[in-house]
């Protein structure tokens, strides 16, 4: 019956398509940047951390043999000094031999507490902040996703409503009730402007009709 011009509104949609094509790519960065929060973390967990963790325990375990190893020396070069086999300096160089062993065991041991009482929980709660984060900005991202898709529908749906379909065969009226005092200008016809709220056409209904007539 009717088809309203929907220029402007295809432009809209236009826009809105590209509005919703920049929402989902930023709604797919944002799920892939928390995918790679999650998996960074059980990374360090499970990856990082034990390999450190790993790697420190040979440190002490290495120092430790070689505290022993030195301790059995210097009682050793001890016995020779005293039998004259061996001098002071070279009894010097194997207390301080043992000494530098037992100061490598005491450092890997403070770097093993370090690992464990400061460095694991500082990059674990990094890392928790930056999943929660991403899960914050995956959230957002969606909900600007669906108001997008929402205004999409909506324009959508008002190009739906620039047609108007007949619900039934019958005669169609158009409105010119107001066309005396309203002037050709405002007539309904191809290219006329309407407003909100503006009759356009009629459809009466024969069924609900009388007829009047005089008869002489």
């Amino acid at each position: 019956l009717v088809r309203f011009d929907d220029a402007a509104l295809q432009a809209e949609r236009t826009t809105q398509l590209i509005n919703v094509g920049s929402a989902e790519a930023a709604a797919a960065q944002a799920k892939n940047d928390l995918e790679t929060a999650i998996i960074s973390r059980k990374e360090y967990e499970f990856g990082e951390f034990e390999t450190e963790r790993e790697k420190i325990n040979g440190e002490i375990l290495g120092a430790s043999q070689a505290v022993n190893h030195g301790e059995q020396r210097v009682i050793h070069f001890r016995k020779m000094l005293r039998r004259g086999y061996v001098s002071k300096f070279q009894m010097q160089a194997e207390e301080d031999g043992a000494a530098k062993a037992k100061s490598d065991l005491k450092t890997a041991k403070v770097k093993l507490n370090s690992l464990m009482e400061f460095t694991k929980p500082k990059k674990i709660s990094e890392l928790d902040s930056k999943v929660k984060t991403s899960e914050a900005k995956l959230k957002s991202e969606e909900a600007k996703l669906a108001l997008e898709r929402q205004k999409l529908q909506l324009v959508d749906d008002q190009i739906g409503k620039c047609v108007i379909h007949a619900p039934a065969d019958g005669q169609v009226i158009y409105d010119h009730e107001r066309d005396d005092w309203r002037g050709g200008e405002y007539q309904i016809k191809q290219g006329t402007v309407v407003h909100e709220q503006q009759v356009v056409i009629r459809l009466p209904d024969p069924t609900k009709m009388q007829v009047v007539a005089k008869v002489a």
